[in-house]
Protein backbone atom coordinates (compact mmCIF):
# COMPACT_ATOMS: atom_id res chain seq x y z
CA UNK A 1 0.00 0.00 0.00
CA UNK A 2 1.61 3.24 -1.14
CA UNK A 3 2.07 6.25 1.10
CA UNK A 4 -0.28 9.20 1.11
CA UNK A 5 0.59 12.36 -0.83
CA UNK A 6 2.76 14.77 1.17
CA UNK A 7 0.29 17.61 0.71
CA UNK A 8 -2.35 15.61 2.56
CA UNK A 9 -0.26 15.17 5.69
CA UNK A 10 -1.73 16.80 8.76
CA UNK A 11 0.19 18.37 11.64
CA UNK A 12 -1.96 16.80 14.29
CA UNK A 13 -5.13 14.87 14.99
CA UNK A 14 -6.19 11.45 16.20
CA UNK A 15 -7.69 8.38 14.60
CA UNK A 16 -9.00 5.02 15.79
CA UNK A 17 -9.48 1.85 13.80
CA UNK A 18 -11.52 -1.28 14.52
CA UNK A 19 -10.90 -4.51 12.62
CA UNK A 20 -13.36 -7.36 12.37
CA UNK A 21 -12.87 -10.74 10.74
CA UNK A 22 -9.90 -12.39 9.14
CA UNK A 23 -6.16 -11.78 9.09
CA UNK A 24 -6.49 -10.29 5.61
CA UNK A 25 -8.46 -7.48 7.22
CA UNK A 26 -5.91 -7.27 10.00
CA UNK A 27 -3.18 -6.74 7.44
CA UNK A 28 -5.20 -4.11 5.57
CA UNK A 29 -5.97 -2.24 8.79
CA UNK A 30 -2.34 -2.23 9.86
CA UNK A 31 -1.31 -0.85 6.46
CA UNK A 32 -3.92 1.92 6.74
CA UNK A 33 -2.83 2.77 10.29
CA UNK A 34 0.84 2.92 9.31
CA UNK A 35 0.08 5.45 6.58
CA UNK A 36 -2.06 7.61 8.83
CA UNK A 37 0.62 7.67 11.52
CA UNK A 38 3.21 8.56 8.90
CA UNK A 39 0.97 11.45 7.82
CA UNK A 40 1.02 12.93 11.32
CA UNK A 41 -2.05 11.44 13.00
CA UNK A 42 -1.86 9.82 16.40
CA UNK A 43 -3.61 6.48 16.88
CA UNK A 44 -5.84 6.04 19.92
CA UNK A 45 -7.91 3.14 21.18
CA UNK A 46 -11.25 2.67 19.46
CA UNK A 47 -13.22 3.33 22.64
CA UNK A 48 -11.62 6.78 22.93
CA UNK A 49 -12.74 10.02 21.34
CA UNK A 50 -10.96 10.64 18.03
CA UNK A 51 -11.04 12.97 15.03
CA UNK A 52 -11.46 10.04 12.62
CA UNK A 53 -12.76 6.49 12.92
CA UNK A 54 -12.26 3.59 10.53
CA UNK A 55 -14.15 0.29 10.69
CA UNK A 56 -12.80 -2.62 8.63
CA UNK A 57 -15.87 -4.84 8.42
CA UNK A 58 -16.59 -8.55 8.03
CA UNK A 59 -19.60 -10.28 6.47
CA UNK A 60 -18.71 -13.96 6.73
CA UNK A 61 -21.76 -14.58 8.97
CA UNK A 62 -24.90 -12.67 9.97
CA UNK A 63 -23.33 -12.16 13.39
CA UNK A 64 -20.26 -10.58 11.76
CA UNK A 65 -22.58 -8.19 9.91
CA UNK A 66 -24.27 -7.20 13.16
CA UNK A 67 -20.95 -6.69 14.93
CA UNK A 68 -19.72 -4.51 12.07
CA UNK A 69 -22.78 -2.24 12.24
CA UNK A 70 -22.71 -2.15 16.04
CA UNK A 71 -19.03 -1.18 16.06
CA UNK A 72 -19.66 1.60 13.56
CA UNK A 73 -22.67 2.89 15.52
CA UNK A 74 -20.58 2.99 18.69
CA UNK A 75 -18.01 5.19 16.99
CA UNK A 76 -20.67 7.59 15.69
CA UNK A 77 -22.11 7.94 19.17
CA UNK A 78 -18.66 8.57 20.62
CA UNK A 79 -18.01 11.60 18.41
CA UNK A 80 -20.75 12.44 15.87
CA UNK A 81 -18.57 15.24 14.44
CA UNK A 82 -15.67 12.96 13.51
CA UNK A 83 -14.73 11.80 10.03
CA UNK A 84 -15.84 8.22 9.42
CA UNK A 85 -14.68 5.59 6.95
CA UNK A 86 -16.08 2.09 6.52
CA UNK A 87 -14.36 -0.57 4.47
CA UNK A 88 -14.11 -4.36 4.25
CA UNK A 89 -16.44 -7.06 3.09
CA UNK A 90 -19.73 -5.89 4.63
CA UNK A 91 -19.73 -2.64 2.65
CA UNK A 92 -19.40 -4.54 -0.63
CA UNK A 93 -23.04 -5.60 -0.47
CA UNK A 94 -24.59 -3.57 2.38
CA UNK A 95 -23.14 -0.06 2.06
CA UNK A 96 -26.59 1.49 2.51
CA UNK A 97 -26.82 0.03 6.01
CA UNK A 98 -23.77 2.04 7.06
CA UNK A 99 -24.93 5.20 5.27
CA UNK A 100 -28.19 4.89 7.21
CA UNK A 101 -26.15 5.17 10.41
CA UNK A 102 -23.93 8.03 9.17
CA UNK A 103 -24.86 9.46 5.75
CA UNK A 104 -21.58 11.35 5.37
CA UNK A 105 -19.27 8.38 5.94
CA UNK A 106 -16.66 7.30 3.42
CA UNK A 107 -17.52 3.92 1.90
CA UNK A 108 -14.41 2.19 0.55
CA UNK A 109 -14.50 -1.22 -1.13
CA UNK A 110 -11.86 -3.89 -0.63
CA UNK A 111 -10.00 -3.20 -3.88
CA UNK A 112 -9.92 0.54 -3.07
CA UNK A 113 -8.44 0.17 0.42
CA UNK A 114 -5.05 1.56 -0.71
CA UNK A 115 -6.81 4.88 -1.42
CA UNK A 116 -8.58 5.05 1.96
CA UNK A 117 -5.84 6.93 3.90
CA UNK A 118 -5.58 9.68 1.28
CA UNK A 119 -9.36 10.05 1.01
CA UNK A 120 -9.77 10.19 4.79
CA UNK A 121 -6.92 12.70 5.21
CA UNK A 122 -8.36 14.92 2.50
CA UNK A 123 -11.68 14.99 4.29
CA UNK A 124 -10.04 15.44 7.67
CA UNK A 125 -7.81 18.25 6.45
CA UNK A 126 -10.90 20.26 5.51
CA UNK A 127 -11.71 20.50 9.21
CA UNK A 128 -10.55 23.63 10.98
CA UNK A 129 -9.55 22.02 14.27
CA UNK A 130 -7.90 18.84 15.48
CA UNK A 131 -7.32 17.22 18.82
CA UNK A 132 -3.84 18.26 19.84
CA UNK A 133 -1.54 15.24 19.93
CA UNK A 134 0.44 16.59 22.87
CA UNK A 135 -2.67 16.72 25.00
CA UNK A 136 -3.45 20.44 24.62
CA UNK A 137 -7.00 20.56 23.33
CA UNK A 138 -7.38 22.82 20.31
CA UNK A 139 -10.96 21.68 19.62
CA UNK A 140 -14.12 21.97 21.60
CA UNK A 141 -13.71 18.54 23.16
CA UNK A 142 -10.65 16.89 24.59
CA UNK A 143 -9.46 13.48 23.35
CA UNK A 144 -7.68 11.30 25.91
CA UNK A 145 -4.03 10.54 25.38
CA UNK A 146 -3.22 7.55 23.21
CA UNK A 147 -2.95 4.21 25.00
CA UNK A 148 0.31 2.40 25.41
CA UNK A 149 0.62 0.01 22.47
CA UNK A 150 2.47 -3.25 23.05
CA UNK A 151 4.81 -3.11 20.09
CA UNK A 152 8.44 -3.69 19.29
CA UNK A 153 9.40 -0.02 19.01
CA UNK A 154 6.11 1.83 18.86
CA UNK A 155 5.68 1.47 15.09
CA UNK A 156 4.68 -2.13 14.45
CA UNK A 157 3.15 -5.02 16.39
CA UNK A 158 5.50 -7.78 17.48
CA UNK A 159 3.28 -10.08 15.40
CA UNK A 160 2.29 -8.59 12.04
CA UNK A 161 0.24 -9.96 9.17
CA UNK A 162 1.65 -9.92 5.66
CA UNK A 163 -0.97 -10.27 2.94
CA UNK A 164 0.48 -12.21 0.03
CA UNK A 165 -2.74 -12.98 -1.84
CA UNK A 166 -6.34 -11.81 -2.03
CA UNK A 167 -9.53 -12.86 -3.79
CA UNK A 168 -11.28 -16.18 -4.31
CA UNK A 169 -12.91 -17.99 -7.25
CA UNK A 170 -14.13 -21.10 -5.45
CA UNK A 171 -17.83 -21.80 -5.12
CA UNK A 172 -18.65 -23.07 -1.63
CA UNK A 173 -22.42 -22.84 -1.51
CA UNK A 174 -22.59 -20.99 1.82
CA UNK A 175 -19.83 -18.42 1.24
CA UNK A 176 -20.23 -14.77 0.20
CA UNK A 177 -16.48 -14.05 0.15
CA UNK A 178 -15.89 -14.55 -3.62
CA UNK A 179 -18.55 -11.90 -4.27
CA UNK A 180 -16.97 -9.33 -1.96
CA UNK A 181 -13.25 -10.05 -2.45
CA UNK A 182 -13.09 -10.47 -6.22
CA UNK A 183 -10.91 -12.80 -8.29
CA UNK A 184 -7.65 -14.19 -6.91
CA UNK A 185 -4.41 -12.33 -7.36
CA UNK A 186 -0.94 -12.72 -5.83
CA UNK A 187 1.58 -10.04 -4.93
CA UNK A 188 5.11 -10.18 -6.38
CA UNK A 189 7.66 -11.93 -4.18
CA UNK A 190 10.14 -9.02 -4.39
CA UNK A 191 7.49 -6.61 -3.13
CA UNK A 192 6.63 -8.95 -0.25
CA UNK A 193 10.24 -9.44 0.81
CA UNK A 194 10.75 -5.66 0.77
CA UNK A 195 7.65 -5.07 2.87
CA UNK A 196 8.61 -7.85 5.26
CA UNK A 197 12.00 -6.22 5.82
CA UNK A 198 10.27 -2.92 6.56
CA UNK A 199 7.96 -4.57 9.09
CA UNK A 200 10.91 -6.18 10.85
CA UNK A 201 12.76 -2.86 10.89
CA UNK A 202 9.69 -1.29 12.51
CA UNK A 203 9.55 -3.87 15.30
CA UNK A 204 7.80 -6.99 14.00
CA UNK A 205 9.44 -10.21 15.09
CA UNK A 206 6.79 -12.61 13.79
CA UNK A 207 5.13 -12.44 10.39
CA UNK A 208 1.89 -14.25 9.60
CA UNK A 209 1.40 -14.93 5.91
CA UNK A 210 -2.23 -14.47 5.01
CA UNK A 211 -4.58 -14.49 2.05
CA UNK A 212 -8.10 -15.54 1.15
CA UNK A 213 -6.63 -18.50 -0.78
CA UNK A 214 -3.18 -18.50 0.77
CA UNK A 215 -2.18 -21.87 -0.66
CA UNK A 216 -2.90 -20.64 -4.19
CA UNK A 217 -0.21 -17.97 -3.87
CA UNK A 218 1.67 -17.62 -7.15
CA UNK A 219 0.21 -20.76 -8.71
CA UNK A 220 -0.79 -21.03 -12.35
CA UNK A 221 -0.72 -23.58 -15.13
CA UNK A 222 2.85 -22.73 -16.17
CA UNK A 223 4.07 -23.36 -12.61
CA UNK A 224 2.38 -26.75 -12.62
CA UNK A 225 3.81 -27.68 -16.03
CA UNK A 226 7.34 -26.69 -15.03
CA UNK A 227 7.21 -28.89 -11.95
CA UNK A 228 8.90 -26.14 -9.96
CA UNK A 229 8.79 -25.76 -6.19
CA UNK A 230 5.49 -24.38 -4.90
CA UNK A 231 5.68 -20.54 -4.97
CA UNK A 232 4.47 -20.23 -1.37
CA UNK A 233 7.19 -22.60 -0.15
CA UNK A 234 9.75 -20.58 -2.10
CA UNK A 235 8.47 -17.33 -0.58
CA UNK A 236 8.66 -18.83 2.90
CA UNK A 237 12.33 -19.67 2.34
CA UNK A 238 13.12 -16.13 1.18
CA UNK A 239 11.35 -14.54 4.14
CA UNK A 240 13.10 -16.77 6.66
CA UNK A 241 16.42 -15.31 5.49
CA UNK A 242 15.48 -11.85 6.83
CA UNK A 243 17.68 -10.89 9.76
CA UNK A 244 15.75 -9.99 12.92
CA UNK A 245 12.73 -12.10 12.01
CA UNK A 246 12.17 -14.60 14.79
CA UNK A 247 9.19 -16.56 13.51
CA UNK A 248 7.13 -17.07 10.35
CA UNK A 249 3.62 -18.47 10.39
CA UNK A 250 0.99 -19.45 7.87
CA UNK A 251 -2.60 -18.47 8.63
CA UNK A 252 -5.44 -20.37 6.89
CA UNK A 253 -4.94 -22.91 4.12
CA UNK A 254 -7.68 -24.64 2.16
CA UNK A 255 -7.08 -28.39 2.73
CA UNK A 256 -6.77 -28.82 -1.04
CA UNK A 257 -3.83 -26.40 -1.06
CA UNK A 258 -1.65 -28.07 1.57
CA UNK A 259 1.02 -29.02 -0.96
CA UNK A 260 3.89 -31.32 -0.03
CA UNK A 261 6.34 -28.48 -0.72
CA UNK A 262 4.57 -26.33 1.89
CA UNK A 263 4.69 -29.16 4.43
CA UNK A 264 8.40 -29.61 3.76
CA UNK A 265 9.04 -25.88 4.20
CA UNK A 266 7.23 -25.83 7.55
CA UNK A 267 9.17 -28.89 8.68
CA UNK A 268 12.64 -27.78 7.60
CA UNK A 269 12.74 -23.99 8.04
CA UNK A 270 13.77 -23.35 11.68
CA UNK A 271 11.88 -20.05 11.88
CA UNK A 272 8.54 -21.58 10.84
CA UNK A 273 5.86 -21.98 13.48
CA UNK A 274 4.42 -25.45 13.99
CA UNK A 275 0.81 -24.52 13.45
CA UNK A 276 -1.64 -24.23 10.57
CA UNK A 277 -5.38 -23.59 10.29
CA UNK A 278 -7.19 -26.02 7.95
CA UNK A 279 -10.95 -25.37 7.71
CA UNK A 280 -12.82 -28.69 7.74
CA UNK A 281 -16.40 -27.32 7.89
CA UNK A 282 -17.96 -30.80 8.29
CA UNK A 283 -16.95 -34.36 9.07
CA UNK A 284 -19.74 -35.72 6.87
CA UNK A 285 -19.01 -36.41 3.22
CA UNK A 286 -22.66 -35.81 2.39
CA UNK A 287 -22.51 -32.32 3.90
CA UNK A 288 -19.15 -31.57 2.30
CA UNK A 289 -20.64 -32.36 -1.12
CA UNK A 290 -23.63 -30.13 -0.39
CA UNK A 291 -21.22 -27.36 0.62
CA UNK A 292 -19.16 -27.93 -2.57
CA UNK A 293 -15.98 -28.00 -0.53
CA UNK A 294 -14.10 -30.03 -3.14
CA UNK A 295 -12.62 -32.71 -0.87
CA UNK A 296 -13.73 -35.73 1.18
CA UNK A 297 -12.98 -36.56 4.78
CA UNK A 298 -10.54 -39.21 3.55
CA UNK A 299 -8.63 -36.61 1.52
CA UNK A 300 -8.58 -34.22 4.48
CA UNK A 301 -7.28 -37.00 6.74
CA UNK A 302 -4.58 -37.86 4.20
CA UNK A 303 -3.27 -34.27 4.24
CA UNK A 304 -3.25 -34.26 8.04
CA UNK A 305 -1.44 -37.59 8.12
CA UNK A 306 1.28 -36.28 5.80
CA UNK A 307 1.55 -33.10 7.86
CA UNK A 308 1.97 -34.92 11.16
CA UNK A 309 4.39 -37.41 9.66
CA UNK A 310 6.65 -34.42 8.94
CA UNK A 311 5.85 -32.47 12.15
CA UNK A 312 4.50 -34.74 14.93
CA UNK A 313 3.81 -31.86 17.34
CA UNK A 314 1.94 -29.77 14.76
CA UNK A 315 -0.79 -27.54 16.14
CA UNK A 316 -3.85 -27.97 13.90
CA UNK A 317 -6.88 -25.72 14.26
CA UNK A 318 -9.99 -25.70 12.13
CA UNK A 319 -13.43 -24.23 11.40
CA UNK A 320 -16.53 -26.41 11.65
CA UNK A 321 -20.02 -25.30 10.68
CA UNK A 322 -22.98 -26.98 12.34
CA UNK A 323 -26.58 -27.21 11.13
CA UNK A 324 -25.91 -26.77 7.42
CA UNK A 325 -29.25 -27.31 5.61
CA UNK A 326 -29.91 -31.04 5.41
CA UNK A 327 -27.39 -31.99 8.12
CA UNK A 328 -28.87 -34.96 9.96
CA UNK A 329 -28.11 -36.26 13.43
CA UNK A 330 -25.93 -38.93 11.83
CA UNK A 331 -24.04 -36.28 9.85
CA UNK A 332 -23.38 -34.33 13.01
CA UNK A 333 -22.26 -37.47 14.85
CA UNK A 334 -19.85 -38.17 11.99
CA UNK A 335 -18.46 -34.65 12.44
CA UNK A 336 -17.88 -35.22 16.15
CA UNK A 337 -16.13 -38.52 15.50
CA UNK A 338 -13.98 -37.14 12.71
CA UNK A 339 -12.95 -34.07 14.75
CA UNK A 340 -11.95 -36.35 17.61
CA UNK A 341 -9.92 -38.55 15.23
CA UNK A 342 -8.08 -35.51 13.80
CA UNK A 343 -7.08 -34.41 17.31
CA UNK A 344 -7.46 -30.72 16.51
CA UNK A 345 -5.70 -28.33 18.86
CA UNK A 346 -8.55 -25.85 18.47
CA UNK A 347 -11.92 -25.61 16.73
CA UNK A 348 -13.82 -22.48 15.76
CA UNK A 349 -17.47 -23.55 15.93
CA UNK A 350 -20.23 -21.60 14.25
CA UNK A 351 -23.80 -22.35 13.13
CA UNK A 352 -24.91 -22.07 9.52
CA UNK A 353 -25.80 -18.49 8.61
CA UNK A 354 -27.62 -17.91 5.29
CA UNK A 355 -25.89 -15.19 3.29
CA UNK A 356 -27.78 -13.26 0.61
CA UNK A 357 -26.58 -14.12 -2.86
CA UNK A 358 -25.24 -17.58 -2.01
CA UNK A 359 -26.58 -20.92 -3.24
CA UNK A 360 -27.20 -22.13 0.31
CA UNK A 361 -29.55 -19.24 1.06
CA UNK A 362 -32.48 -21.04 -0.58
CA UNK A 363 -31.67 -24.62 0.47
CA UNK A 364 -34.52 -26.47 2.23
CA UNK A 365 -34.33 -28.73 5.29
CA UNK A 366 -33.14 -26.05 7.70
CA UNK A 367 -32.10 -27.33 11.12
CA UNK A 368 -34.27 -25.78 13.88
CA UNK A 369 -32.46 -23.08 15.91
CA UNK A 370 -32.72 -25.03 19.17
CA UNK A 371 -31.11 -28.08 17.60
CA UNK A 372 -28.46 -25.93 15.92
CA UNK A 373 -27.56 -24.42 19.28
CA UNK A 374 -27.42 -27.82 20.95
CA UNK A 375 -25.08 -29.16 18.26
CA UNK A 376 -22.83 -26.14 18.56
CA UNK A 377 -22.66 -26.59 22.34
CA UNK A 378 -21.68 -30.26 22.01
CA UNK A 379 -18.97 -29.45 19.50
CA UNK A 380 -17.62 -26.61 21.64
CA UNK A 381 -17.40 -29.03 24.56
CA UNK A 382 -15.40 -31.44 22.42
CA UNK A 383 -13.21 -28.59 21.15
CA UNK A 384 -12.30 -27.55 24.69
CA UNK A 385 -11.41 -31.13 25.59
CA UNK A 386 -9.24 -31.51 22.47
CA UNK A 387 -7.41 -28.26 23.17
CA UNK A 388 -6.67 -29.39 26.72
CA UNK A 389 -5.45 -32.78 25.49
CA UNK A 390 -3.13 -31.13 22.98
CA UNK A 391 -1.83 -28.60 25.51
CA UNK A 392 -1.20 -31.13 28.27
CA UNK A 393 0.88 -33.10 25.80
CA UNK A 394 3.24 -30.10 25.67
CA UNK A 395 3.70 -29.91 29.46
CA UNK A 396 7.22 -30.31 30.85
CA UNK A 397 8.76 -30.03 27.38
CA UNK A 398 11.07 -27.14 26.58
CA UNK A 399 9.64 -24.71 24.04
CA UNK A 400 10.39 -21.32 22.51
CA UNK A 401 8.09 -18.44 23.48
CA UNK A 402 8.04 -15.19 21.50
CA UNK A 403 7.18 -12.39 23.93
CA UNK A 404 4.25 -10.24 22.73
CA UNK A 405 3.26 -8.42 25.92
CA UNK A 406 5.01 -7.50 29.12
CA UNK A 407 4.75 -5.41 32.27
CA UNK A 408 6.70 -5.19 35.53
CA UNK A 409 5.97 -8.68 36.81
CA UNK A 410 4.46 -10.74 33.94
CA UNK A 411 5.20 -11.46 30.31
CA UNK A 412 3.28 -13.49 27.77
CA UNK A 413 3.75 -14.86 24.31
CA UNK A 414 3.08 -17.75 21.97
CA UNK A 415 4.69 -21.14 21.44
CA UNK A 416 5.42 -22.43 17.92
CA UNK A 417 2.14 -24.39 18.18
CA UNK A 418 0.18 -21.16 18.83
CA UNK A 419 -0.47 -21.77 22.52
CA UNK A 420 -0.23 -18.82 24.89
CA UNK A 421 2.25 -18.84 27.75
CA UNK A 422 2.40 -16.54 30.75
CA UNK A 423 5.77 -16.17 32.45
CA UNK A 424 6.69 -14.51 35.75
CA UNK A 425 8.94 -11.49 35.50
CA UNK A 426 9.43 -9.00 32.71
CA UNK A 427 11.02 -9.77 29.36
CA UNK A 428 11.80 -7.59 26.34
CA UNK A 429 9.11 -7.41 23.68
CA UNK A 430 10.02 -9.55 20.72
CA UNK A 431 12.49 -11.65 22.71
CA UNK A 432 12.55 -15.41 22.17
CA UNK A 433 12.50 -17.13 25.57
CA UNK A 434 13.14 -20.81 26.23
CA UNK A 435 10.55 -22.06 28.70
CA UNK A 436 9.17 -25.29 30.12
CA UNK A 437 5.37 -25.25 30.65
CA UNK A 438 4.35 -26.43 34.11
CA UNK A 439 0.54 -26.34 33.99
CA UNK A 440 -2.41 -25.47 31.73
CA UNK A 441 -5.35 -23.45 33.03
CA UNK A 442 -7.69 -24.05 30.09
CA UNK A 443 -6.60 -20.92 28.19
CA UNK A 444 -2.84 -20.73 28.50
CA UNK A 445 0.23 -22.25 30.04
CA UNK A 446 1.11 -20.65 33.36
CA UNK A 447 4.32 -20.75 35.38
CA UNK A 448 4.77 -21.98 38.89
CA UNK A 449 6.56 -19.81 41.41
CA UNK A 450 9.98 -20.73 40.06
CA UNK A 451 11.25 -18.49 37.25
CA UNK A 452 11.28 -20.03 33.82
CA UNK A 453 14.70 -20.53 32.30
CA UNK A 454 15.69 -17.82 29.85
CA UNK A 455 17.76 -18.26 26.77
CA UNK A 456 19.01 -16.11 24.18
Amino acid sequence: MRGVPTELSVPCGTFAIATLGCKVNQYDSLAIARQLRAAGLQQVAFHQRADAYIVDTCTVTAMADRKSRKTFSRAVRKNPNAVFAVTGCAVEWAADQFRAIQPDCLIVGNRDKPQLPARLLEKLRAREVFTDCAGQDSSRSRAPAAPTVRTGNGLCEVRAALKVQDGCNRTCTYCIIPSVRGLPYSRPAKELVREARELVEEGARELVLTGVLLGEYGTNESWRRRGARHPLAELMSQLCEIGGLQRLRLSTLDPRDLHDDIIEAMATLPKCGRHVHLPLQSGSDFVLRAMKRGYTTAQFANRVERLRAAIPTMGLTTDIMVAFPGETTDDFTATLEFARAMEFSGIHVFPFSPRPGTAAESLPLRVPPAESGARAARLIQLAEALTTEFATGQLHHSTRVLIEATDDDRASGMTPELLRVELPGSAPLGAMITATPRCWDGRQFVAESQPWPNAN
